[in-house]
């Protein structure tokens, strides 16, 4: 894998600088895949309690403009006084010559891992992370965490016994009071330090590419497989896979009515006409009947109804009526259920939509698509 770190004014593959980046990319193989750094410090974190929150929050405090991702943190390393919660937005506003970059390798058909802020990743290489206030020096950058969790970085042009007194005066804005104890991370040793501040040596693991992922405009042709956390792209395979089986199997049903019903048709053309009223042809003319009256046929709506759900609902069990199609649904967490009725009603017009959600679990349900009277 090939990883191209953008800068303000350059771009990098393993500390390298790629004079002309087209022509970088048309050597290339097309089967060749990449992961692409931000190394920026103009990042803005929020910190979101629930989930379902993430995207109310994401349009409420970023602008268009901006390149937004997120990061789910695991409860297991979360002290119990955490108030934040367990998701992480960052949004990063970039400068023309990455999006000119951007745009350059968008252009191309590489197999995208993902587009990934430095900051986050470096500070991910550090963990595990003390509680409280820990301050992370990194080749010539300074990555600022407040229990665990990355609050803000900043290059750092001066030496870091410099540096300090301003970082703390600006760590005020966040709540810290002087006094309170810091923990310096770096890989070489450091000095001169006031008695509150410890300083500790430590040897980043190598980046491991995960954690947040930002969502650009300009690769979601290519699928949003790269931003999705890897629980997420897992839950939607698996509801892909259920709905291709489930339409396997239901047409398998059908196909076999209608096998049988070929049957029928083929054993009463060959009934003897001498004996019209023999009892062979009254049978097969019975099963006949029973078969083709108000028989329904689920598949014509299924067709229409798949595409609709993607990747937002699973159907885990379904029945259906001569008039009417019955499902028991789970809705993806994540999912806007007023968008989606709505797209689900403007399509299916012919159809009258009713949803029962359970009373316990409100994104479980049952939804019955009952054939209007034309």
């Amino acid at each position: 894998m090939i990883t191209l770190t953008l800068e303000e004014d350059q771009i990098l593959n393993n500390e390298q600088v790629i004079p002309d980046l087209s022509l970088f990319l048309k050597g290339l193989p097309k089967t060749q895949a990449i992961s692409v750094i931000l190394k920026s410090h103009d990042t803005v974190y929020h910190h979101c309690r629930l989930r379902k929150a993430a995207r109310y929050m994401k349009s409420a405090e970023f602008s268009p403009e901006y390149w937004v991702g997120e990061k789910i943190i695991s409860s297991s390393i979360l002290p119990k006084r955490f108030h934040y919660g367990q998701m992480v937005i960052g949004g990063i506003m970039p400068s023309p010559f990455m999006r000119k970059a951007i745009h350059l390798i968008s252009e191309y058909s590489f197999a995208l891992k993902g587009v990934f802020v430095w900051a986050d990743l470096i500070t991910e290489a550090y963990s595990p992370l003390p509680l409280g206030w820990a301050i992370i020096c990194h080749d010539q950058h300074l990555m600022i965490c407040q229990d665990q969790i990355l609050q803000f970085s900043r290059p750092c042009y001066l030496p870091f016994e410099q540096e300090l007194p301003g970082i703390l005066r600006y760590l005020k804005r966040f709540g810290y009071e002087v006094g309170m104890p810091v923990v310096v991370l770096s890989v070489a040793p450091t000095h001169d330090l006031p008695a509150f501040v410890q300083a500790e040596t430590r040897i980043p693991e190598p980046l491991k590419y995960q954690g947040l992922t930002l969502d650009i405009p300009e690769f979601k042709t290519q699928g949003r497989l790269y931003s999705w956390p890897r629980a997420l792209k897992s839950s939607a395979y698996s509801l892909i896979l259920l709905n291709v089986m489930g339409i396997a199997y239901y047409s398998w049903q059908v196909k076999a009515a209608f096998d049988q019903e070929s049957a029928l048709k083929n054993q009463i053309a060959h009934i003897s006409i001498q004996n019209p009223l023999s009892e062979a042809k009254m049978e097969a003319f019975d099963h006949y009947c029973r078969l083709v009256k108000d028989r329904p046929n689920p598949l014509i709506l299924l067709r229409r109804l798949i595409p609709l759900m993607k990747d937002d609902a699973v159907a885990t069990y379904f029945h259906w009526t001569p008039n009417a199609l019955t499902l028991h649904l789970e809705m993806n967490p994540l999912v806007a259920l007023d968008q989606f009725w709505l797209t689900i009603r403007s399509q299916l017009l012919d159809y009258r939509l009713i949803w029962q959600p359970e009373h316990d679990e409100p994104l479980k349900g049952v939804l019955t698509l009952e054939k209007k009277n034309l």
